[in-house]
């Protein structure tokens, strides 16, 4: 049956109640099973020596209940994508409800101006949550790939998205909240996932002096990376908020090493189980528990704990592919393969336009904060440079003293950074520390050095204020009606690409249901209404990787993955465009264009379409 793409958005949405209840419900369901579990193992007292008291186990127990929430879907996730969207929420309930009361511990009254400000945050902030999403990863894959495992029943790894192979533990924990709350809730759950960051990390460095955490926590805040990260859903904000929760576990079992040691482990295991980029955040985390834990014992019981929380998450990889890293590491384990030329596309994404290879490793803690033309335009912000300052002239001045250790997580984490993916999106989690050790300087300074402190963070801040990322939120909240009432007109103006959008409206309303689309250099999939794979030559080992020499070739991996249409097109919308690829693939539309000529293929003519084109398979 044809089917608008109006229709199928439709049918992607759950009302707009449903979506704030879900990521509602998710947020208490994790605080109850997470305090469940710290009451389970250290009992219904609690003292200020070294054990964890009620109200400070709400933020960690939060964290902890998510993380089990997100390992409850992958081991069930045939139960998650099967059972009734009723009894999610009534499975949900019970641990929520616990969750509620869970949260009368904790200390409003004392903190009732700062939550007020994070609430004024939260309403500014979450008009752009509300919308449809429409940034390019979100239609590639941090949407596209759980609704993808709903519509199809299973989430095992897909060959023709290489992002599936990730570990990736904020999907799982998505496809609950997507069958409650529909397409908005990804978008939702980080919006949530960054007030209680900001939130956590104030209510952290509070007593190093009120004014010193107000300004540090407000650079931070405004800084170019945190209002552009904020606008999409990227999966960061998991591995901070990880980071937080193991340090804050570890600093309060410090007298219990092997507690705080299994339980700031499975934190860190549950960071890399976000993605592999956390992996200098977990190690720099082992390195701090050393000064965390009175016993050294914790650290030995750390790396177990990290390994069974991380392992589940890379076991999807490895069992399909035998590469639990994939596609990177594929060159190494079978230089010659489909997977290699994957491997060294995706690595050629996360190094054509950003930092600067080796020199970067030696400059990029300084050239973060305002290379724009190194970093793709997202940058840490002239604060950043301001909080360095901070920490040299209190290293200088004597005043102030830190462990080892903590330079070491610091500088570890950085390491792991500059030699993997000089993104500076990946420094997120990072940044973090560096603002609780400025803040902590902060502390150490006389009055009329901290006055200056705060001057000069302030002024540095407004010179680097990405303006575009705060009118954004703006705009948002004047769009969120009509991005409800008229979507696709939404998505072209928010994509930036109309004609893919019609395209796809064109194939929704002209195509049979039971239709398969390909999508030729595209790779955009959350609204495609059909089923599909994508066939983007190298992107993907699952078909045309490597690209075939000639047009019978491709005629026959056209015939053997049964598709009906191939959408092809590459939009002036992509992030990522690389000169030899893009060579690459004018070869390859010339075998299409061949097809085309001998009949095969048959073009459809699709109105207002522009550059991209459909095609039938014969």
């Amino acid at each position: 049956m044809a089917m608008t793409l109006d229709e199928w958005i439709t049918c992607l949405l759950a009302p707009l109640p449903a979506a704030l209840g879900a990521v509602g419900i998710v947020f208490l369901a994790s605080t109850g099973i997470g305090v469940a579990l710290l009451k389970g193992c250290f009992g219904k007292r609690y003292c200020r020596g070294g054990e964890i008291r009620p109200s400070r186990m709400l933020l960690p127990g939060t964290v902890l209940g998510g993380n089990l929430l997100a390992l409850a879907c992958l081991f069930l996730n045939s139960a998650v994508l099967s059972v009734p969207v009723g009894v999610l929420w009534v499975g949900l309930a019970l641990p929520a409800l616990y969750g509620v009361w869970s949260w009368r511990e904790f200390p409003f009254r004392r903190r009732k101006w700062s939550l007020l400000i994070l609430a004024a945050a939260g309403i500014f902030t979450l008009g752009s949550a509300l919308l449809l999403p429409y940034a390019w990863d979100e239609l590639v894959y941090q949407v596209a790939l759980p609704v993808r495992y709903l519509a199809e029943g299973s989430t095992a790894f897909r060959a023709d998205n290489s992002y599936s192979g990730f570990p990736s533990y904020p999907h799982f924990l998505m496809l609950a909240g997507i069958r409650m709350g529909g397409i908005c809730f990804p978008r939702l759950l980080v919006w949530g996932s960054y007030l209680l960051l900001f939130g956590w990390f104030y209510w952290s460095v509070r007593r190093f002096g009120r004014w010193n955490a107000i300004v540090v926590t407000v650079v931070l805040a405004i800084s170019p990376v945190m209002l552009a990260m904020n606008r999409e859903t990227y999966q960061e904000p998991f591995i901070a908020l990880n980071l937080f929760a193991g340090i804050s576990l570890m600093f309060q079992l410090r007298k219990r090493a092997i507690a705080g040691g299994i339980f700031g482990g499975f934190c860190a295991g549950m960071a890399c189980a976000v993605k592999m980029t956390a992996g200098g955040i977990a190690f720099g985390m082992w390195i701090l528990s050393a000064w965390l834990l009175k016993k050294r014992s914790g650290m030995w019981w750390f790396i177990p704990a990290a390994a069974v929380a991380a392992i589940p998450f890379y076991w999807r990889a490895f069992a399909a592919t035998g590469n639990p890293f994939y596609p990177f590491g594929a060159g190494l384990l079978a230089p010659e393969s489909a997977a290699a030329l994957v491997e060294m596309y995706h690595t050629r994404l996360g190094t054509h336009l950003y930092g600067s290879g080796a020199v970067g490793v030696l400059t990029g803690w300084v050239t973060a904060g305002y290379a724009e033309n190194l970093y793709d335009g997202i940058i840490l912000g002239l604060q950043y440079l301001t909080m360095l300052g901070v920490l040299a002239v209190a290293l200088a001045s004597r005043r102030w003293k830190t462990h080892w250790c903590v330079a070491g997580m610091v500088i570890a984490a950085y390491l792991f950074w500059g030699l993997s993916s000089q993104q500076v999106r990946f420094l997120m989690p990072w940044y973090f520390p560096i603002g609780f050790l400025a803040v902590s300087a902060l502390g150490s300074f006389p009055l009329r050095w901290r006055q200056i402190a705060w001057g000069t963070l302030i002024v540095t801040a407004c010179f680097s204020l990405f303006v575009p990322g705060l009118v954004h939120y703006w705009r948002s909240w004047r769009v969120v009606e009509p991005s409800m009432d008229k979507r696709v007109e939404f998505l072209k103006y928010a994509t930036q690409d109309p004609e893919f959008i019609e395209m796809l409206d064109f194939i929704g309303a002209n195509t049979p249901a039971d239709s398969r689309i390909m999508l030729l250099f595209e790779r955009r999939g959350l609204y495609v209404p059909r089923r599909y794979v994508i066939g983007t030559p190298v992107f993907q080992e699952r078909f045309f990787t490597p690209p075939p020499s000639n047009a019978a070739e491709l005629l026959d991996e056209l015939h053997q993955a049964d598709v009906n249409y191939l959408l092809v097109g590459a939009s002036s919308r992509d992030p990522d465009p690389m000169p030899y690829y893009e060579e690459l693939n004018a070869v390859f539309a010339l075998q299409l264009v061949e097809l085309l000529r001998s009949g095969e293929l048959e073009l459809q003519e699709v109105p207002e379409g522009g550059d991209y084109t459909l095609l039938k398979v014969k």
